[in-house]
């Protein structure tokens, strides 16, 4: 059976954000405990005592402590059930990753104190036959004392796909290889595979499986550029692509899996430019799946960390570029290789801001961080930090000039 589909992105230059979110969650169903009542038993007759004189006892003099006792915390109990029949269910309870304990007899009684809102995860045996289902715990649930939790009984009879037979780097690669054969197709340049864009990817895909969610930023508020610059990740242009493959079935693999993930994006026009990305922006990428029961979770994310540029200067002439924009967020500094090559011998100066390029065109002294005169070709790289530009003149010739930043992270 083909899975329901769902896909987001996110573009933005330097924080401009879109995206469409969807969610398809299933709200538990909660049913309050019985009331119990009960009735009292007769009252029996008193018997006459017999009239024997009781001693006089003087007691000793020894203090009584009393005992601290300490409140039991609140229990909430979950009830498992098949949804038509009644059947108890047992199995292994979790929440957002945490092990809650076992339900027996279809029961598992929870101190508060261990709960929180998020995804309960319920897995065990039916019929010989493996299941995991997944439940919306809510904040106003908690203040309840029992919780059920029903499981439709076609659903329970469905054969879980088991996706531990699945690869998922072979699924990342595929990905990244089937949009860059789209980029090829329409003369874009390929992208770069990039392990630590894949691990920022990998661990959103992950976040969201576990805390129930599907969307571009978090549940703390956090989208893709606080993801990169908590990794100290430097970007020019960031940019983001999600999908969601709900109740995988046998007839996926890896490939189809790739397939269906890109042939999404390419049909919707939001992330059709993502992933075709005609104006060049992006450099890099990298791609994280991760599976939740028969639900896959993809996100890739691209990133520009290269900068280019062709010109043709007239002799005596200057130009300045940025190495590290100070307008940029950013509170670390960045690796940057730089590559400047000419036709006819230029003059490269490093400095320190772009004051320094106001004085070097009216003739005065400047700051240099590091010169390079009468240079055709130059490859150098540098610890660039926020501010620092460079500063291209010519000497006495018309010169073609091209200019590649490559920032490293």
């Amino acid at each position: 059976m083909r899975g329901m589909v769902y896909c987001l992105l996110i573009i933005s230059i330097l924080f401009i954000v879109g995206c469409v979110e969807q969610e398809n969650v299933q709200e538990p169903i909660t049913t309050p405990s019985p009331t119990l009542t009960s009735t009292p038993s007769p009252t029996p007759p008193t018997p006459t005592p017999i009239q024997t004189p009781i001693p006089t006892i003087t007691p000793l003099q020894t203090p009584v402590t009393t005992p601290t006792i300490m409140p039991t915390p609140k229990l909430i109990t979950f009830n498992f059930y098949v949804k038509e029949t009644g059947v108890l269910l047992n199995g292994d309870v979790y929440l957002n990753g945490v092990f809650l304990g076992k339900a027996l007899l279809g029961k598992l009684s929870v101190p508060i104190d261990k709960l929180s809102p998020g995804i309960i995860v319920f897995s065990g045996i039916y019929n010989n036959q493996p299941y995991e289902f997944e439940f919306n715990l809510y904040r106003s649930d908690l203040e309840l004392s029992t919780i059920n939790l029903e499981v439709p009984v076609d659903i329970i009879n469905r054969p879980i796909f088991d996706t531990s037979n699945l690869d998922t780097s072979v699924i990342e690669e595929e990905i990244f290889k089937l949009v860059n054969e789209e980029r090829q197709k329409n003369g874009v340049k390929p992208l770069r595979w990039n392990d630590k864009i894949r691990d920022i990817a990998y661990t959103h895909s992950e976040d969201m499986a576990i805390n129930g969610y599907f969307a571009h930023t978090n549940k703390k508020g956090e989208g893709i550029e606080d993801r990169l610059m908590a990794n100290k990740i430097f970007f020019i242009v960031p940019g983001e692509n999600l999908y969601l493959i709900e109740s995988l079935d046998n007839s996926f693999d890896e490939r189809k899996i790739a397939e269906t993930v890109v042939e999404g994006w390419l049909k919707s026009p939001g992330h059709r430019s993502l992933v075709l990305d005609l104006d060049g922006l992006y450099s890099d990428a990298g791609v994280g799946v991760y599976f939740s029961g028969a639900d896959c979770y993809v996100t890739m994310d691209f990133v520009s960390l290269e900068f280019e540029d062709e010109i043709t200067l007239d002799a005596q002439y200057g130009v300045f570029y940025y190495l590290y924009d100070p307008s940029y967020p950013f509170d670390y500094d960045t690796k940057v290789s730089i590559h400047v090559e000419s036709n006819y011998p230029v003059d490269i100066y490093i400095v320190p801001n772009q004051d320094q390029f106001d004085r070097y065109i009216k003739g005065l002294v400047f700051e240099k961080i590091q010169q390079y005169i009468g240079t055709k070709k130059l490859d150098k790289e540098i610890e660039a930090k926020k501010g620092w530009g460079l500063i291209i003149g010519t000497t006495n010739y018309k010169t073609d000039i091209s200019i590649n930043f490559d920032y490293k992270i």
